[in-house]
């Protein structure tokens, strides 16, 4: 027979205090690791054509050449595109750190 670790007994003992079926819980929680991973992985997706769209292709990989450009001399429009992309990017990100931070809890 399988013996239960001080965590799975410390999660049980939760479950049981807070009246909810640990099998539940486990179940629920591994559907939000599926969307959790699938949530990291557009995003990381997202920045990498991020990348290539505004710097590899234009700027020859120069981050600081293409944030000159995109500061001083690119339109208006491409500006706004840009702007838009890296705070959906962020965004994520922050949904994504609030996930780790209660994942470690």
């Amino acid at each position: 027979m399988r013996r239960e670790t001080k965590s799975m007994q410390n999660i049980k003992r939760m479950c049981v205090c807070s009246m909810l079926e640990p099998d539940e819980v486990l179940h629920r929680s591994a559907l939000v690791m599926q969307v959790y991973r699938d949530v990291v992985w557009m995003t990381s997706r997202k920045a990498k054509i991020l990348k290539e769209d505004f710097f590899e292709d234009s700027f020859g990989r120069n981050l600081d050449t293409a944030l000159a450009y995109l500061l001083e001399f690119a339109p208006s429009e491409k500006k706004q595109e840009f702007e838009s992309r890296v705070a959906n990017l962020f965004e994520t990100k922050r949904l994504v750190d609030l996930i780790d931070s209660a994942i470690l809890l």
